[in-house]
């Protein structure tokens, strides 16, 4: 008896009467569609595709751009998906203000396969996702980092491990100019890395990116734990350079 072809067959049987019971909803704007994502959202999520900065996901013509040439992050590599507006933004801001957590599955799927498929990554000791402060954790119920970061562990099989806190109060950094976010984050991270991690690689994960502050700071972090290089990955970058400090 073909216990493999039995099992694929009860695990697609499954996925119907789950589909069947709760048809999926677009992760841009809610509707009832036969995907993820409707057809209209789909034309609307701008991919960061074609020749890419290794090191700050920026577009250009060479493998590094001038200013990742010129300065130096702390993080070795970074990548994301989608560009952050339009369709993109909105399923971000669904997962994180509407508490639509299933906007996490895949977010994080999809980056974890496009992960997958980008050397270095793969070979990585550990997953490890931003913190969010004990306040918007109690007052949203889940970290979307976390979550993110909990596919993309599932993906590439590599450990997650929450080793990040705050040591103090921050403000959001949407709510603030992109000249404060660095202040506003400097030394905001505690992080308590196991010996497992110790003179290995982790992925960094959070949701976006915009100036850079909190990937770096959490990268000063982890570096100064003895972790020995740190590649971020985040689902959105808003377009712009990094903040070089």
């Amino acid at each position: 008896m073909n216990w493999y072809g039995i099992a694929a067959w009860i695990k697609v049987a499954l996925r119907q009467l789950q589909l069947s019971v709760y048809p999926p909803r677009c992760i841009g704007c809610g509707v009832f569609c036969a995907m993820w994502v409707c057809q209209n959202c789909r034309g609307r999520m701008e991919h960061w595709r074609g020749r890419i900065c290794l090191r700050c996901g920026q577009h250009l013509r060479s493998r590094v751009c001038s200013t990742c040439r010129r300065e130096r992050f702390p993080f070795l590599q970074f990548r994301s998906l989608f560009v952050y507006r339009s369709a993109a933004k909105d399923a971000i801001c669904r997962l994180k203000y509407g508490k639509q957590v299933y906007i996490a599955n895949v977010l994080g799927s999809l980056l974890g396969y496009r992960l997958r498929l980008l050397k270095g990554y793969q070979k990585a000791a550990g997953v490890v996702p931003i913190p969010i402060s004990w306040r918007h954790k109690l007052e949203r119920g889940f970290n979307q980092s976390e979550l993110l970061g909990e596919q993309v562990s599932r993906i590439l099989g590599i450990p997650l491990y929450s080793c990040l806190r705050y040591r103090r109060h921050v403000m959001p950094q949407s709510s603030l100019r992109r000249a404060e976010r660095h202040k506003n984050m400097q030394g905001a991270f505690l992080a308590k890395v196991p010996l497992s991690l110790v003179g290995k690689r982790v992925i960094l994960v959070d949701d976006v990116l915009t100036t850079g502050s909190t990937a770096r700071e959490a990268t000063y972090a982890l570096l100064e734990e003895g972790i020995r290089e740190i590649w971020v990955a985040t689902v959105a970058r808003s377009k712009g350079r990094i903040a070089v400090i």
